[in-house]
């Protein structure tokens, strides 16, 4: 019999920004990632949406003409709870100001690829390109925290780097893309 393989319990989150120079993207480096160790309990989700059919109708007939079927996007969405300055400038996009951090004026996208380790079992989860729309949530204060929340749209992006390597907005991986850095 085979063995089961179970996603369950993550155990390390890392992000990695995507950087932009010249209006060109580059794909974050392994020791770029930033590990979110203060993610709200069950705030993770990484969901494929259903698939879209769209039918060509035919004038004198019930059956389509032609049908296009378009696979679900994945989205995700976390809550992360520790707004240090480094997930405020280099995930949230704000500028430092002396010792202070200001919030963008206006909306630029930003993307990260996210990888997700479980302790059920050595794979990993990991998503290359995800367009983000980051955002702070400051209510409740009383009863809850503080948090940021990254939720966005994965899109294809090459994973790997030898002659195997292929275009795609998900992957399950048995060794890790992104790394901690020491001190991190």
């Amino acid at each position: 019999m085979a063995k089961k393989t179970i996603f369950t319990k993550a155990k390390e989150i890392l992000i990695a920004p995507w950087t932009e120079s010249e209006g060109v993207l580059t794909a974050p480096t392994a020791s770029a990632a930033i590990e979110l160790a203060s993610v709200i309990a069950d705030s993770l989700t990484i969901t494929q949406e259903d698939p879209e059919t769209t039918d060509i109708d035919c004038e004198t007939s019930d059956e389509p003409i032609y049908s296009v079927t378009t696979a679900g996007k994945y989205t995700v969405e976390l809550n992360n709870a520790s707004i240090d300055d480094e997930y405020l400038e280099k995930v949230m996009g704000w500028e430092k100001a002396g010792t202070n951090f200001v919030a963008p004026m206006s909306y630029a996208a930003r993307y990260i690829a996210i990888q997700v380790g479980f302790t059920e079992n050595s794979k990993y989860l990991y998503l290359p390109k995800v367009l983000i729309a980051p955002k702070l949530v400051f209510e409740s204060l009383s009863t809850n925290i503080a948090y940021g929340t990254l939720s966005g749209t994965a899109s294809s992006a090459k994973i790997g780097s030898d002659s195997s390597a292929k275009e795609a907005p998900i992957a399950i991986l048995s060794a890790a893309v992104l790394t901690k850095s020491p001190g991190k």
